[in-house]
């Protein structure tokens, strides 16, 4: 999923990137590991009527946001 534009180009403000993974935590985790920086731990977003959405932040190299997001089927 992508945001729409937030800063016009400018370094770090610009749109959200998220990825669609598997386990957010143990994710997050292997990211952050890997030399990105954590913004955010992952929360619950959203309780959809069929999953709950659960969405992680980190920072890449840019200093650019980006998201982490998993449904987590009930």
């Amino acid at each position: 999923m992508l945001t729409t534009p937030q800063g016009a180009g400018e370094v770090g403000v610009n749109s959200i990137l998220y990825f669609r993974v598997h386990n957010v935590e143990q994710r997050l985790t292997e990211i952050v590991g890997k030399g990105a920086k954590k913004e955010r731990d992952a929360q619950l977003a959203a309780k959809m009527p069929d999953h709950d959405l659960w969405i992680a932040f980190v920072r890449d190299p840019d200093n650019n946001l980006i998201g982490l997001m998993e449904e987590k089927r009930r």
